[in-house]
């Protein structure tokens, strides 16, 4: 059970609407549609104007398929899962500096789902059969860089969905998140070559996330804001985590 005194003390100057709708919408036990608290700018769902599977070989990849209580009930490909609404599993990494900062990137303006918006952590869509240690791991080597190696915590769980119209594409998506944190020393550390789907990499504090946010709530891709609120323990720097702070 979340205890919203404590979201109220991270966010003293939110968004009152939207917060006060994606709490409303929130629980940890059932599916979080948070469509009717960031409705999409470009329009509503269309499932008619779908189309046919891009060319990109990631949108063939093959995903397994759960339904609303996490259980496999099959496999879809990627296109068909982000497209009709499958539940699929995705993995966050949040790592933090000893500084309360922690990650955000912006998605390479090229991506056709939230394409140039901002997004939190490292994440990636587990593949099939992956496990999802494997693929929290696979997030910080392609999103941060090939060499780079982070000490993992789970520290949450949370499905949440979402729909609407999008500039490239239509998106139904149904996510069973599990989010990790990790502690890192430096910023400026070469991790060396990392995946271009990554646009850019800033560390942020969660004052400076609720500035942009407030300018713009689609400044960020719209499952942001409902894991920062669903997961806040995630995002809060605690005095055990500088203990492990990666060198």
């Amino acid at each position: 059970m979340l205890r919203w005194w404590k979201l109220s003390l991270l966010y003293p100057s939110s968004s009152s609407i939207v917060s006060e709708c994606l709490k409303q919408q929130l629980t940890l036990e059932a599916a979080y549609n948070v469509t009717p608290c960031l409705p999409s700018p470009w329009g509503s769902y269309d499932p008619g104007q779908i189309g046919s599977t891009p060319s990109q070989p990631s949108w063939h990849e093959k995903l397994d398929i759960y339904d609303m209580n996490r259980q496999p009930i099959g496999s879809a490909t990627a296109w068909e899962a982000q497209t009709t609404c499958l539940w699929h599993r995705t993995v966050y990494v949040i790592p933090h500096l000893s500084d309360g900062r922690l990650l955000f990137q912006r998605r390479a303006a090229w991506k056709w789902r939230m394409g140039g918006l901002w997004d939190v952590g490292l994440s990636e869509t587990v593949e099939l059969s992956e496990a999802l240690p494997a693929a929290a791991q696979r997030a910080v080597q392609e999103e941060l860089g090939q060499n780079a190696q982070l000490h993992l915590h789970e520290c949450c769980r949370i499905s949440t969905g979402w729909s609407g119209s999008t500039p490239h594409m239509q998106v139904c998506q149904a996510d069973h998140n599990v989010l990790y944190r990790a502690m890192m020393s430096d910023e400026k550390v070469d991790f060396g070559e990392r995946d271009a789907e990554v646009d850019t990499l800033e560390y942020w504090t969660i004052d400076e996330y609720q500035r942009r946010a407030d300018e713009d709530l689609f400044h960020f891709a719209p499952w942001v804001h409902a894991l920062i609120l669903g997961c806040s323990d995630c995002f809060r720097l605690t005095p055990a985590m500088l203990d492990t702070v990666e060198l």
